[in-house]
C-alpha cells in the first residue's frame, strides 16, 4: 500500500470510530511520519480503540521505534530513556527505564496487544532511588517489575473493539472525501 493509501486508511478508520474533529482535522494535513510523532505523543484514544489493529502495525509501522513505537520486538534489557512516551504492541523480555536527567522525564510506557514486559528502574546519575515508572496497560499484557522499580500500573481493560478498524472493513469505501 502507498503511504497515500495507507494515510487515507488511518483517517477513514479514525473517522468511523468517532475522532473529534480537531484531531481529525489535525490528520487532515500530516503525512505518515507526523501521524506517527502524533500517534506516540497521545496514545491513549487509539489504544482505547485498538487502532490501528496489531495487524496494520505489524504490516506497515514495524519500523518505527526511532518514534518510540514498537511492534512484535524482543527486548533484552535496552534503555529507553529518551522519550517522553514509548507505546509497546505484542513485546516480549525485558527493558530498562528511569529519570532522563538531561530531559527532566521519566518515560510512560505504553502496552498493547499482549506484552509480556520486565521493567526495570536504571541508575542513571541522579541519586539512585526507585523511580515511579507510569504504565499504561490497554487489554491482556503481562506486567513484572525488577530490581527497585516502582510501577504506576494504570489498565484500561475495556478496550473498545471497533468494527470499522480494519483494512478489509475499508476496502469498499471511497479514498477521497
Amino acid at each position: 500500500m502507498k503511504e497515500e493509501e495507507l494515510i487515507k486508511l488511518l483517517q477513514k478508520i479514525t473517522r468511523h470510530a468517532g475522532i473529534c474533529r480537531d484531531g481529525f482535522s489535525r490528520m487532515l494535513t500530516m503525512n505518515l511520519d507526523s501521524l506517527v510523532e502524533y500517534y506516540a505523543t497521545q496514545p491513549d484514544w487509539c489504544l482505547e480503540r485498538n487502532i490501528p489493529t496489531l495487524d496494520i502495525l505489524s504490516k506497515y509501522f514495524s519500523d518505527r521505534q526511532s518514534q518510540g513505537v514498537y511492534i512484535d520486538c524482543h527486548f533484552n534489557g535496552e534503555t529507553l530513556i529518551d522519550r517522553q512516551f514509548y507505546i509497546l504492541h505484542h513485546c516480549t523480555g525485558k527493558i530498562n527505564t528511569g529519570l532522563n536527567v538531561n530531559k527532566g522525564i521519566i518515560p510512560m510506557i505504553y502496552l498493547a496487544n499482549d506484552c509480556d514486559i520486565t521493567i526495570e528502574s536504571i541508575d542513571t546519575g541522579f541519586r539512585h532511588t526507585p523511580w515511579i515508572i507510569p504504565v499504561y496497560s490497554f487489554g491482556n499484557n503481562k506486567i513484572h517489575n525488577s530490581g527497585d522499580a516502582i510501577l504506576l500500573d494504570i489498565k484500561y481493560e475495556a478496550v473498545i473493539d471497533s468494527p470499522h478498524n480494519t483494512e478489509e472493513s475499508h476496502d469498499d469505501l471511497q479514498t477521497t472525501d
